[in-house]
């Protein structure tokens, strides 16, 4: 078997963003990376008919980890005789409508028992990424009750396959996911799990009248006192210069005059932005980072707003 690289598109052939392929020093990955998922691209996959029916072929049992479930028999079964190619070989499509994303509960589930049946237990990492990803979707997106019982019960199902010592650190993670934490029936930001934001962080409205106000509270805490600019763009293309804020807690704010859209989508751009392990050498967080979020709110146009401090934008 051979598998190469391969990109995400999405409906309309866009780029998304790259397939987490691995390889080692530009050879095949070893077995052990599937501990932290699939990483191999199904439509970059060749391989000898007679290497599929000597496994069994697919396991027809499995509804959408069926591919991942092949990659680790046949890593089993052929060692030293998986190759790797280094150049594009494929594009995956994601559309709201396809297994990986219509299903993304039953993926989990079967890829951690695939993971459990193969090392014996499953990282914590798994569970995380399951609440980060499931509380964005659209059917939890303005349902935090919803989803909070929705995770609980996943949560349960999860902690036995998790290393016993590991399970109490999860626990506290879990509950402590920005993404849940910020998460209301009007607002829902797409942000990390730890509160910071990427360069873009895109905030999900609905049920928002007209002369509501928009209350974004955070903190500026890039390394070397880097000013960060922030700026407010809405769905109309409109662009709303806030300010520049130094280091340390900050508020800012969006009155909506005038709505165009039932549910909003605003995004809140920082730069410059700033990679961790670039500017401290022990750390070894790659992303690229804006601001830490405390807390996105909607007030009623009677309601109190921020400080005199806050550059407020209008809606227009």
């Amino acid at each position: 078997m051979v598998y190469g690289e391969a990109e995400w598109i999405d409906a309309n052939r866009a780029h998304i963003e790259r397939y987490p392929t691995r390889s080692h020093k530009g050879n095949v990955a070893p077995f052990e990376d599937f501990w932290d998922g699939c990483f191999i691209c199904q439509p970059t996959v060749f391989l000898r008919r007679e290497a599929f029916e000597e496994i069994g072929g697919l396991n027809s049992d499995l509804h959408t980890a069926m591919d991942f479930d092949m990659w680790l028999r046949l890593y089993r079964a052929f060692p030293g005789r998986i190759g790797y190619h280094p150049s594009l070989q494929a594009y995956s499509r994601l559309y709201p409508e396809n297994k990986t994303f219509a299903s993304r509960d039953a993926v989990f589930r079967e890829s951690m028992d695939l993971i459990t049946r193969e090392f014996g237990c499953v990282p914590p990492h798994w569970v995380e990424t399951w609440v980060s990803e499931i509380v964005g979707t659209p059917r939890f997106r303005h349902d935090p009750e919803g989803f909070r019982r929705h995770r609980d019960a996943f949560v349960q199902w999860a902690l036995p396959l998790i290393r016993y010592d590991l399970r109490t650190e999860l626990l506290q993670r879990v509950h402590n996911n920005s993404r849940v934490a910020l998460m209301s029936r009007q607002v829902f930001v797409d942000l990390h799990a730890d509160g910071w934001t990427s360069e873009t962080c895109r905030i999900y409205l609905q049920g928002i009248n007209r002369g509501d106000h928009l209350l974004i509270i955070g903190r500026n805490a890039a390394p070397a006192a880097i000013p960060m600019r922030l700026e407010l763009r809405a769905q109309d293309s409109l662009s709303y210069h806030l300010k520049t804020v130094n280091t340390g807690p900050f508020e800012l704010g969006a009155t909506f005059e005038r709505l165009q859209y039932p549910r909003p989508v605003v995004e809140l751009r920082c730069s410059p932005c700033f990679v961790p392990s670039r500017h401290m050498p022990a750390a070894q967080d790659d992303r690229t980072l804006g601001v830490m979020l405390t807390a996105v709110k909607i007030s009623g146009s009677e309601t109190n707003r921020a400080p005199t401090e806050s550059l407020y934008a209008r809606h227009q």
